[in-house]
């Protein structure tokens, strides 16, 4: 029913009266009271001074009740107060439930004594209440609370009401929106609402600026009358101090134009960085954006930034989770379950496109977040609608700056890792050092050199995170906390260059606790992580059976009650093992190669590089042959390019033997400790024999040095490499060696030696060298020429050998003519020296000598010449330049002029004859006295001897030509018989047509 006219007078006249004592008390408190106070009894009363908060509380402080009268109410007023005095205010609720309520609150720091910006501390409160509607988003129904640091429509300051807003005369000069943080250039939000039911004990709010309006509208209440209104609250006046500003606190330089957007750079040395709410540490305000862009412009040479979030302490983030039941206070760990509230998202890039790692609410520490590069933006939600809670955010900004080395992996930016066997031979996987978005896969491919190429993993650590009250792990959930795959590329499935698809299934797969195999062990030598114990297969580590291995870790959206930067990680060592070899395997050897000329007359050769093989794989020796045939006309020529073989101290050294015109190694002993030394030896095999042909140790030939030349006299070499006592942190890369091989075809030797052998065991041994062969023209930029021969005596019989020459045993070089070297046995050294020339056999007469040589057994007296079973030889040697190769020497065969029995005993030889008495050796009958001297005296061909009537040839002579006359006489009387014969029975020849002609055989 409407109201009559007589109570409309009425309320007119109340009104009038309310506004003159109001306008009274407020001339009087400006006039006689301080800031933020009311006088009591009106403009001419003397009554005492009450603060602001205390008029129209409902409760009378003036003895008159002047601060009481009828229909006040404390909203739509402006309070002040004194510094740091804290004054409640409780609103009530409106009178007329049938009419909507609007109560608008203004509060003013004055500045100086009267404080720069606002505290409002919230102990009681109660309007309308939070629900979600079916798209699960809240809303507030049946009343809401705003709260804006200025008012929103600027004719609330122009309205003539005595309860306006506008402040008292004596403070209209400051009240003002002050010059703080460019607060003037920013964009005014549309503020957002609160409502509901406060279930903390009390939410403190702090002003950004010097003037803060609260707004609290419930509608009208006639349809729900269960709906309650309370709002008690404390406001004090605060002088702004270094509250939330320390001198190495920088809070971000704030972006023109924006309400709370903010830029860091270079948070890093003393500048400490926060991220920091509005209003921190107070609740921040609804429906608001807020993007902190964070970013490091310079890092020092040679290193990258990252950019680290933190903050380990669980008060300073509290950011409501939108669920109408509770609160964030009551829920200690942070959640990545955000329905309808608050949240803060953290993205790996400038830009909201850019990657999210990671989005958040709830209350709790949070953990590191770590950028892959040098940006980051930090972006914080308020929903519109929300409970009143401490809702607050402080995050600590560092800068991590960390060294880029060689093997660091290269990101192409979605966390894919390709590793090629041609560009690094090893080096670490490691997940992603930064924090990785939810359900995101990094893969690292491994693609080797070749198909020779295997690839040798090993994992040092491993770690998942596994959520607590987890469900039976089973092989589908298990996968569904992190999951890591291998797959292994077989011959069958691709190629080293990357080309093949992914195999269907992986060859390994990893879920969850159940990791892949540790060497744990290898942790402990970090930063190589290579362990004095390998890791072993296929106990501690993996060996592929292709050359391309691919490896995808798949990082796990979290849980909804766990925060963690990463919820798997892992570190292994990779390395490409080359299994190629040159040559013919031998005999299933590990590194034996045959390699034959008819396959390939020359070629590169090189120690094998199979870890596998060397210290770092496990192994302190390894022997290594590459087995040389060739033709029986060819030689084998190694030209060794580069080389490291080292020693430790002085076990092994190379020598250069100038006699021989060889390498040799020489060890020394002595040692104490065990030696490590590393050699490449070569060696000929012929006619049963070896021989070395040169060999190196201890040394370093680079590829700009003059290669080492090691060349053989036949076709039938082993090269051996061999290394002792390696370490765990050495492989192929500290012993090694490159050389060219090639079979030369070279029958020089053989075509200028000539052999004048007679019939009765003596002939003479010669050599010149031929301008050109049959097979081979010798080459005119060939320093020297190197040939071997043997000459082999008849059965039972011993050489003797002759040559004129000068002892070369101390001289290093021959300086005419050439070098003869003349073996027993190969297999020791020789038994003469001698340069000898034959084009100039007078040159420097009286220094040569006469060298007499007798073969190996002649020394031996243990084996009767009648009872060895091979024949007795004699080896020469010739090493002679090109220009000056010749010689001529003289050989016979000998017996013993005494024979030693087994038991001992001495007797004469009764086949021994003729005897040269200089050398105590038995020549042939047929060489005494043929006019060639054969004893080194000419004994054999002395006068004394040979003028006497030869008696025993003339008696041989004699019996021969009897032996003849008496086979003719008896052939004669045969054949006159034969014939007398045939014409007694008239016997006659066939004709000549009847004799058979052809072959028998066809």
């Amino acid at each position: 029913m409407p109201p009559s006219r007589g109570s409309s007078r009425l309320c007119s006249a109340r009104t009038v009266l309310v506004v003159a004592i109001a306008v009274a008390a407020v001339v009087s408190a400006a006039t006689s009271c301080g800031g933020g106070e009311w006088r009591c009894g009106g403009e001419d009363g003397g009554g005492k001074c009450i603060s602001l908060n205390k008029f129209c509380d409902g409760i009378e402080h003036c003895e008159d009740g002047s601060d009481e009268p009828l229909g006040c109410t404390n909203c739509n007023r402006t309070f002040f107060g004194e510094t740091n005095v804290k004054y409640p205010l409780r609103v009530t609720g409106p009178f007329q439930r049938y009419l909507p309520f609007v109560c608008k609150i203004a509060f003013v720091a004055a500045g100086k004594e009267f404080g720069d910006f606002v505290e409002l501390t919230f102990l009681s409160f109660q309007i309308g209440r939070l629900e979600l509607t079916r798209n699960q988003t809240s809303v507030c129904q049946k009343g809401h609370l705003k709260i804006s640091e200025w008012p929103e429509d600027s004719k609330d300051w122009d309205d003539d009401s005595p309860f306006s807003l506008r402040p008292p005369i004596r403070y209209a000069s400051i009240y003002q929106r002050p010059p703080m943080d460019d607060t003037s250039s920013r964009t005014i939000p549309h503020f957002g609402e609160f409502c509901g039911s406060m279930i903390e004990r009390s939410v403190t709010f702090f002003s950004q600026t010097n003037n803060v309006s609260v707004t609290a509208v419930v509608p009208s209440r006639a349809s729900i009358p269960s709906t309650s209104f309370g709002l008690y609250l404390t406001y004090r006046f605060l002088k702004r101090r270094p509250l939330d500003s320390g001198p190495a606190s920088f809070l971000g330089n704030h972006i023109s134009g924006t309400y709370c957007d903010k830029e860091f750079t270079d948070c890093h040395g003393n500048r400490r960085c926060r991220i920091r709410t509005p209003n921190f540490p107070g609740f921040y305000p609804r429906n608001i954006t807020c993007n902190y862009y964070i970013r490091q412009p310079k890092a020092p040479e040679g290193y990258t930034a990252r950019i680290i979030l933190s903050q380990p302490n669980d008060y300073k983030i509290s950011v409501p989770t939108g669920r109408p039941t509770s609160t964030t206070s009551s829920n200690f760990l942070l959640s990545t379950d955000c329905i309808s509230g608050d949240s803060v998202r953290i993205f790996d890039g400038p830009s909201v496109r850019s990657p999210q790692l990671l989005e958040f609410c709830g209350a709790g520490a949070l953990p590191e977040v770590v950028s892959s590069g040098n940006e980051m933006l930090v972006q914080i939600n308020s929903a519109p609608y929300q409970l009143l809670s401490n809702s607050r955010v402080e995050i600590e900004i560092s800068i991590r700056f960390e060294m880029v080395h060689s093997e660091s992996l290269e990101d192409d930016g979605r966390c894919s890792y390709t590793l090629e066997g041609t560009r690094r031979r090893y080096g670490l996987l490691h997940s992603p050092r930064h924090t990785m978005p939810p359900n995101a896969n990094c893969t690292y491919r491994l693609i080797g050199a070749s198909r020779h190429d295997r690839i040798w993993l090993y994992f040092v650590s491993f770690f998942v995170l596994v959520e607590k009250q987890a469900p039976a792990a089973s092989s589908e959930n298990a996968c569904a906390v992190s999951k890591l795959e291998i797959y292994d590329f077989g011959a069958t499935h691709g190629n080293a260059t990357g080309s093949g698809s992914l195999i269907p299934e992986p060859t390994h797969l990893f879920c969850g606790e159940n990791g892949p195999k540790l060497c744990a062990h290898a942790a402990d030598y970090p930063p190589r992580y290579l362990p004095p114990r390998p890791c072993e297969i296929p106990d501690e580590s993996y060996l592929s059976t292709g050359s391309e291995v691919v490896i995808r870790h798949r990082f796990l959206s979290f849980a909804s009650e766990l925060l963690t930067s990463s919820t798997s990680s892992f570190t292994a060592r990779y390395e490409f093992v080359d299994t190629n070899q040159q040559g013919t395997p031998i005999d299933h050897s590990e590194c034996d190669r045959r390699l034959d000329s008819r396959l390939s007359r020359k070629g590169v050769i090189s120690n094998p590089r199979n870890v596998f093989l060397y210290g770092r794989g496990g192994r302190r020796n390894i022997t290594c042959m590459f087995h040389f045939v060739g033709l029986p006309s060819e030689r084998v020529r190694i030209k060794l390019r580069k080389a490291r073989l080292k020693s430790s101290g002085t076990y092994c050294r190379t020598h250069f033997d100038a006699v021989l015109q060889r390498h040799g190694c020489r060890m020394l002993p002595g040692q104490q400790q065990l030696p490590a030394w590393a050699l490449l030896g070569a060696s000929e095999y012929w006619s049963g024999y070896s021989s070395a042909i040169g060999c190196v140790c201890d040394v370093v030939i680079d590829r700009d040095q003059q290669p080492l030349v090691l060349e053989s006299l036949v076709s039938n070499v082993k090269l051996n490499f061999e290394v002792v006592g390696m370490s765990h942190l050495e492989d192929f890369d500290d012993y090694f060696f490159e050389a060219e091989y090639e079979f030369v075809n070279d029958t020089t030797c053989e075509s200028g030696l000539r052999r004048q052998t007679g019939l009765s065991g003596d002939g003479v041994f010669s050599f010149r060298l031929p301008t050109k062969t049959f097979f081979y023209e010798v080459p005119s930029s060939s320093k020297i020429i190197r040939c071997r021969w043997q000459i082999e005596a008849s059965p039972h019989k011993h050489l003797y050998l002759k040559f004129r020459g000068l002892n070369a045993s101390v001289m290093e070089e021959c300086h005419f003519g050439s070098r003869l070297l003349v073996y027993l046995d190969p297999r020791a050294k020789p038994v003469a020296n001698a340069c000898v020339d034959s084009d100039r056999p007078n040159l420097r007469g009286d220094e040569t000598e006469v060298f007499d040589i007798f073969s190996n057994t002649w020394y031996n007296e243990s084996h009767d010449g009648f009872q060895r079973p091979d024949r007795d030889r004699l080896f020469i040697e010739m090493i002679a330049p090109l220009q000056s190769a010749s010689f001529t020497m003289n050989w016979l065969e000998v017996t013993r002029p005494f024979v030693r029995t087994q038991s001992g005993q001495t007797l004469r030889n009764v086949d021994c004859l003729f005897e040269c008495p200089e050398i105590g050796a038995c020549i042939d009958p047929e060489l005494w006295c043929d006019g060639t001297l054969h004893c080194p005296s000419g004994f054999d061909e002395s006068p004394e001897h040979c003028r006497h009537f030869p008696v025993a040839y003339v008696a041989c002579a004699a019996g021969g030509v009897l032996v003849c006359l008496v086979f003719v006489v008896w052939f004669t009387i045969r054949r006159h018989r034969m014939r007398k014969l045939l014409k007694k029975k008239e016997i006659k020849k066939l004709p000549q047509d009847d004799f058979c002609v052809e072959s028998p055989i066809g």
